[in-house]
């Protein structure tokens, strides 16, 4: 069983990045979002450890995939408007 699950999170990770890429999601923030997703599922479920590390590890990836779908745009906005701010951020 310790071995399907990061398999599981793999591939729900690549089909939900497809997904959002065929409906036209920006790649910068599709990529994020499944990375983003997939790695703290990853880290919350091996530190609790077990079938409830697995389900609190999803959960947890889901959160933070949704957030980084419902705040990403916002955050390359302030990158932008930072780098106009200050031209020598884009070094």
């Amino acid at each position: 069983m310790a071995k399907i699950i990061p398999g599981i999170g793999f591939v729900a990770t690549a089909v939900g990045v497809g997904y959002d890429l065929n409906q036209g999601k920006d790649p910068t923030i599709a990529v994020a979002s499944g990375t983003g997703s997939l790695l703290s599922g990853a880290v919350v479920g091996a530190a609790i450890g077990g079938p409830p590390g697995a389900i609190i590890g999803g959960v947890a990836g889901i959160g933070v995939g949704f957030a980084i779908d419902e705040f990403g745009d916002d955050m390359i906005n302030i990158g932008k408007k930072l780098e106009e701010i200050n031209p020598k951020m884009t070094r």
